[in-house]
């Protein structure tokens, strides 16, 4: 094989690199439509890679470039969100943002960001990693390739051109909700920085949307990283609270994303698995003690965004009936149907399939213990985004529409778009809804949502 052109990509003294840049990209697992594009934003970003030490940290700023889909990202118009992202020492946390604290689900991604973000740090971690050398054509290009994996984490083969360059970089990672999945990054426009080669345009792609295209304004070669984890990270214990609503209601509370179970007359009605295979199993550990001799044997999927369906590949390890919408059934379908390979998760072990029901606008769940409705929600955040309604309890669970922000953060000073849907569905259903268990946040009330749109509720 031949030279990897250490001399011109620096490598022997690169020890840290910091990339300013700016572009545009999309917001990953946050589509309107599990089928289409990522939600299209802004971009101005720094990331500070620390090779010697394994450390990464991101300082964002994302706005909005369209109005459907998901994500933390204001409305368009409305400015952009701060974001603050590290990983140091097998920890994965962030600093600002949407959620403040610890995110073991995002560890392997950073870890993947450190060594993909930039030619130099993929020739690092191929040396460190014992790549493996070949040869490779495509559309008349001779590269050389060096294939390597990263323990826990990714497997990866970056490709060098004629002129010892890395010209791309192919790596499956493990998603805790369409399992292997191939993110490809690209490099162009190279040019000197000091002693440093580096590419001036930067673009990525996961599950082949893109995620960013970005424009290199500035590099900066062993400056001080200064990425230390906080002692506060570092010994923080996650909660899972369960808060009892009704006879047969619990509200399970989590640091950032909440589930409700639900007594039925045979079994525990699940409504959302999130965030990862360890969160989940932990859900349902407490889920399956709340009623003796009854346990979760089916999960209610609000909508098809990442946070919401990570823990879904648990639920169909544990054999337990999914309800999802029928606009997006075949998404999932596809999803569970996909491998993990490279770090087998739950359902990769079990060699379970996934069972899965479909919710057609709406369908009743009867059941002699509590009745469960479950309605489409109509708005830009998603397709097929579900709501659960329990007539007897006049509870209502729901997703992003609404909740009450956490202590301290200021109020939208006017109703966002995805309350106002929120009341125009329940009005549209006549759903005599009391209280709301939404999905993030603490429980409230129907009074406190109509308050938010400066309107008096029904009745």
């Amino acid at each position: 094989m031949r030279s990897w052109r250490a001399d011109s990509l620096c490598l022997r003294v690169t020890r840290s690199l910091r990339v300013n840049a700016i572009g545009t990209g999309g917001l990953y697992g946050q589509a309107y439509r599990a089928d289409t594009h990522w939600p299209a934003v802004n971009y101005i970003m720094t990331r500070t890679l620390d090779f010697e030490n394994g450390a990464f940290r991101e300082e964002a700023a994302r706005s909005r470039r369209e109005p459907l889909g998901g994500g933390v990202t204001p409305p368009m118009g409305r400015g952009s969100v701060q974001t603050s992202a590290f990983m140091a020492d097998g920890i994965s946390w962030n600093g600002a943002g949407a959620v403040v604290g610890p995110l073991p689900g995002l560890l392997r991604a950073r870890i993947h960001d450190l060594w993909t973000t930039s030619p130099q740090g993929a020739i690092i971690a191929a040396k460190q990693y014992d790549a493996k050398a070949n040869v490779r054509s495509e559309r008349g290009h001779r590269y050389s390739t060096l294939s390597f994996k990263v323990p826990d984490g990714f497997e990866a083969e970056v490709w060098v051109n004629d002129d010892g360059l890395v010209s791309r970089i192919d790596a499956e990672v493990p998603d805790s909700t369409l399992g292997d999945t191939l993110v490809v990054t690209r490099f162009d426009e190279y040019q000197h920085v000091g002693a440093l080669r580096f590419p001036m345009r930067i673009r990525q792609s996961w599950a082949g949307g893109e995620v960013f295209d970005l424009n290199v304004q500035e590099v900066s070669v062993n400056q001080p990283t200064d990425i230390a984890v906080p002692e506060a990270i570092r010994t923080f214990k996650p909660s899972l609270n369960v808060e009892k609503i009704a006879d047969g209601v619990w509200f399970l509370v989590g640091d950032s994303h909440n589930s409700v179970a639900l007594e039925m007359e045979d079994q525990i009605v699940l409504v959302e698995s999130p965030l990862s295979d360890r969160y989940a199993r932990r859900l349902f550990e407490i889920a399956n003690r709340l009623v003796p001799g009854k346990m979760v044997r089916t999960v209610v999927s609000s909508h098809h965004h990442f946070d919401h369906t990570g823990g879904l590949r648990y639920a169909a390890a544990q054999s337990a009936t999914i309800v999802v919408s029928s606009l997006e059934k075949a998404f999932y379908e596809r999803a569970f149907s996909n491998p993990n390979s490279v770090v087998p998760d739950a359902l990769a072990r079990s060699r379970n399939k996934a069972r899965l029901t479909a919710v057609d606008g709406k369908r009743v769940f009867p059941d002699p213990v509590r009745p469960v409705e479950v309605h489409e929600l109509l708005g830009d955040h998603s397709r097929g985004w579900l709501m659960v309604y329990l007539p007897k309890e006049k509870v209502l669970v729901e997703a992003d529409a609404f909740h009450i922000w956490p202590p301290g953060a200021p109020p939208p000073t006017e109703p966002i778009g995805r309350e106002l849907s929120l009341v125009n569905n329940l009005e549209r259903l006549n759903l005599q809804v009391e209280r709301i268990l939404p999905l993030h946040g603490r429980a409230s009330t129907v009074q406190e949502l109509y308050e938010r749109v400066v309107k008096k509720p029904p009745g």
